[in-house]
């Protein structure tokens, strides 16, 4: 009996399974069967307006062209009534002139017909109708604005629904990454006047079979076949495009998803790992915070029995954490990515009232007193505004004073594993700062800062800048050497 209600139950599910995947795809076809009316209906409106536009064009070209045959019409009608009345005028002008002349015939009075006789001379010499042209002043009288639409008649049959668009093609020999840009060009199979604009969709993923989670950013109304993404932070390995073209009404099928490759060195602060005294805020800023260790050591266990205090045999030990691996006077913390590619390149801004800082890279396995440029195994560029004003290179506990006039508000940091050189670089002026040779480590490299006092932000995914692998290969490197003795003191005490 147990063994049969089991398997009804699971019959059930099952039932219970199907009904709740049949209602979803009830409401799938629910919702499809709305869109597809509203997309009927909006097309149907819209050849409407389409047709309405096309009979009220047609209609103003027939008003147009009737009006331009009956001014012709006009015109030559004037020209002829003219012409016409101006002849009329004088016959009429030379008939009385010749009924007059009649009368003068019977004049006898020798006196009184020379007079008339000269009247008549005079009004005869005057007369309109020697003055008229006997050509007529309109020759054509036929008209020749005579219209023929067959040729029209033949593309209005041929009205039908524009085609969808083409599909474009990404030319990926020519879509470029440089510089945190991405340069993208495309082409259609044919020429089209019909492609009005196109939508470009990227998104930036981790490998280039993309992930179907990471939703598309969206570019319209782009009036080109080529597009530029400026601005971008390369936190991921690869980005991807695709391109659609839209007439004036609908857009086609996107275009084949083309990969292009956005190598970068990005990382984060190892908050866990930074110094008591430092505060990791964001994955890429860290500040000074000097009430931070207060409260870190464990006090010694005390006992009181019977109104006495009695000191315990054993002191408490803390619980070592990841946040004790920087302590005493080190104030360092670490970038949670080691080094594996052949070139890397950050940037580093400080707040303006940071008194004292570093910035460089140095072996992971760094002791948990020193500060970056202390040892053997770590470069960096110290800046200091405490007591005096420092600005140097450091390597080994030994520093070289940099010449620049003042500190750069942005520092580029470009490390070459191949050539073994490390170089500093000011953002703003796009100047070297100063160059290490030989920078090697023996276990891996990571990007190291000390903090005292102030707080600085990290930049990373970005490429390495164009402009600086337009310079030499491998920088003249000045020796780190300790000037004096007292410049070295100086630096260990910093």
């Amino acid at each position: 009996m147990d063994k049969q209600k089991e398997a009804l139950g699971r019959i059930v599910d099952s039932l219970r399974t199907k009904y709740v995947e049949a209602t979803a795809f009830e409401s799938d076809l629910q919702s499809d069967l709305r869109l597809l009316s509203e997309a009927f209906h909006s097309s149907l409106d819209d050849l409407n307006s389409e047709f309405e536009k096309l009979e009220s064009a047609l209609e103003l070209r027939k008003k147009e062209m009737l009006a331009s045959v009956e001014e012709e019409m006009n015109m030559k009608t004037s020209l002829i009534k003219n012409q016409l009345k101006n002849y009329q005028d004088s016959r009429t002008d030379a008939d009385e002139l010749i009924l007059i002349s009649k009368e003068a015939m019977d004049i006898t009075n020798n006196t009184q017909f020379n007079q008339v006789a000269l009247s008549i001379k005079e009004r005869v010499t005057m007369s309109p109708i020697f003055r008229l042209s006997s050509v007529a002043s309109v020759t054509d009288i036929s008209c020749h604005l005579v219209a023929d639409f067959t040729r029209e008649q033949t593309i209005l049959n041929k009205l039908t629904f524009l085609p969808v668009p083409q599909t474009p093609i990404i030319l990926e020999e020519l879509c470029t990454a440089s510089d945190n840009t991405i340069t993208c060009q495309w082409n259609l199979p044919t020429p089209d006047t019909e492609i009005e604009s196109y939508v470009f969709q990227f998104r930036q993923v981790k490998a280039d079979q993309g992930n179907q989670d990471v939703p598309w950013k969206t570019e319209e109304n782009i009036k080109t076949m080529e597009y530029v993404i400026k601005g971008l932070v390369f936190d991921k390995p690869f980005i991807q495009i695709r391109v659609q073209s839209w007439n004036k009404a609908v857009g086609g099928e996107f275009s084949r998803v083309a990969t292009i490759a956005t190598p970068a060195y990005s990382f984060n602060l190892d908050a866990d790992a930074c110094h008591g005294n430092l505060k990791v805020t964001t994955p890429i800023t860290v500040e000074w915070d000097p009430t931070a260790m207060k409260g870190r050591e464990a006090p010694e266990g005390r006992a009181r029995s019977a109104g006495k205090t009695q000191t315990s045999n054993k002191t408490s030990s803390p619980k070592k954490t990841k946040k004790d691996r920087f302590i005493g006077e080190s104030y360092t913390v670490l970038g949670d990515s080691p080094i594996s590619d052949d070139e890397i390149y950050y940037e580093v801004t400080a707040a303006p009232d940071s008194k004292t800082y570093s910035v460089g890279l140095t072996s992971r396995s760094i002791s948990r007193y020193d500060q970056i440029g202390r040892t053997p195994n770590s470069w960096c560029i110290f800046v200091s505004s405490w007591i005096q004003n420092t600005f140097v290179a450091k390597h080994n506990n030994k520093m070289k004073n940099l010449e620049a006039t003042k500190v750069p508000a942005r520092i580029g940091v470009y490390y070459n594993s191949q050539l073994n050189f490390l170089s500093f670089y000011d953002v703003d002026t796009r100047s070297c700062i100063h160059s290490f040779k030989q920078v090697k480590a023996l276990t891996q490299m990571v990007p190291g800062f000390s903090v005292w006092c102030g707080s600085i932000q990290i930049h990373t995914g970005i490429q390495v800048p164009s402009w600086v692998l337009k310079q030499p290969a491998s920088p003249q490197t000045k020796s780190i050497v300790a000037s004096s003795v007292a410049s070295s003191e100086q630096v260990e005490t910093t």
